[in-house]
């Protein structure tokens, strides 16, 4: 009988099967290779990418490119006897009632998300990668409504419910649940070898490969929880919007005293409103004026800028 995990790698990823019957090859969804030199052993519970590396555990693998909830990744892993360990179902916030993953979505609806996609740049994948739903009841406050979850340590700790159509106000409704320090995209940095941009918001991360810190002032805590993620070497960049300059030189001053990064970088984005405008990461760095702050000068010279700004 075919071990449940492999069904769903089958259907979904067009996984090969290897000889022994355990073994499942696909393209990576990390480095996103086009041999299948991603791995997964249903049978051992264990991954791996023969390209990048990539080596996340079944769980992790299910709810972070998967689009699974934590409730069915568990049921799908229990059910063919691969171990889940306790410190992998810890505490998360619950999604609204009449969450559906993009995956099942059929009909209107599916058709609706995927213009709304395409709009803002983004691909089918990226949605499904992000783990991205709508909320399809017709009772619920929520409905009609992309689900943009905040994932850390692959669980998911916040949300929030964006408007597909431009008529709907207010844009953003807020999960019912405390904001504390969660970054979106915090997951991601972790086999990242470059630069982690900071960002404001979940669209200028996406669009730059970076993090977004829910506004223009960055926590001790989150500014932790970066660092602990970066790869050896790796710099740190700030792109606030382009109204958000001088927020912009403070959060750079904190990245520089506060942590052991010494290749900080700020961004001030000029050709566009904000990076989410940009098409991608090059883009938005080559439309800005940059201010490498391991260099005295142009810490003196974001300053004086500022200074201009007031007059």
């Amino acid at each position: 009988m075919l071990h449940e995990f492999g069904r769903y790698l089958e259907k979904y990823w067009n996984a090969k099967i290897e000889k022994d019957g355990a073994e499942y090859r696909f393209n990576c969804p990390e480095c996103r290779d086009t041999k299948k030199h991603f791995s997964v052993n249903v049978v051992r519970g264990v991954s791996n990418c023969f390209k990048c590396g990539y080596n996340p555990k079944p769980l992790e693998f299910l709810t972070s490119k998967g689009g699974l909830s934590y409730e069915d990744a568990i049921a799908m892993l229990r059910q063919g006897h691969v171990a889940v360990k306790k410190s992998e179902t810890i505490e998360k916030v619950e999604l609204p009632v009449g969450y559906e993953p993009v995956l099942t979505l059929v009909g209107g609806m599916k058709e609706l998300f995927y213009a709304w996609l395409k709009e803002r740049g983004m691909s089918w994948e990226d949605a499904v990668s992000l783990r991205f739903g709508v909320v399809t009841d017709k009772t619920s406050n929520y409905f009609g409504r992309v689900i943009i979850p905040v994932i850390e340590d692959c669980k998911v700790v916040y949300w929030t419910a964006r408007a597909m159509l431009f008529s709907v106000e207010p844009k953003y409704l807020m999960a019912p649940a405390k904001k504390r320090d969660f970054i979106w995209g915090i997951d991601h940095i972790q086999y990242q070898h470059e630069e982690v941009i900071i960002t404001e918001g979940w669209q200028d991360a996406f669009k730059v490969g970076g993090v977004a810190i829910f506004g223009k002032f960055i926590s001790h805590n989150q500014l932790t929880k970066i660092e602990s993620r970066l790869v050896n070497g790796a710099g740190i960049g700030v792109m606030l919007d382009r109204d958000a300059f001088k927020e912009g030189v403070k959060l750079a001053e904190m990245v520089w005293k506060y942590t052991k990064v010494r290749n900080v970088r700020l961004y001030n984005i000029v050709n566009y409103k904000d990076p989410g405008m940009c098409k991608h990461r090059l883009e938005a760095i080559q439309g800005s004026d940059i201010y490498n702050f391991s260099k005295i000068e142009d810490r003196v010279k974001a300053k004086l800028y500022i200074g201009k700004l007031g007059r």
